[in-house]
């Protein structure tokens, strides 16, 4: 079992685009679907803020793609907001439904 501690440092990993930091929280066993208090996952905070490789990794992983935090946003809804339309374009060809709600 991991602590919040480790959950934390994924999170901060995904988010700032430490890709080396996310290899080695999973390693540790620390759940790929890990959540903030706001419900974002690690594959929330890296589409948001344009990390590629750390989106295609993550997924690779078994992150949940089409996941909502705590206003019913998923990363697809998040990449978009931000302008990263790589990760748009990836998250649709891994089955992000173009369809999800939010709050």
């Amino acid at each position: 079992m991991t602590t919040k501690a480790q959950e934390e440092a994924l999170l901060d990993a995904a988010e700032v685009g430490s890709l080396d930091d996310v290899i080695s929280s999973l390693e540790k066993g620390v759940d790929v679907n890990c959540k903030s208090n706001l419900r974002w996952t690690p594959l929330h905070w890296a589409a948001s803020n344009g990390h590629l490789e750390i989106v295609r990794f993550l997924i690779e992983k078994g992150a949940a793609i089409d996941v909502k935090d705590k206003s019913g946003y998923t990363p697809l809804h998040e990449a978009a907001a931000n302008g990263h339309l790589e990760i748009v374009r990836l998250l649709l060809t891994k089955g992000a439904a173009i369809d999800v709600k939010t709050k």
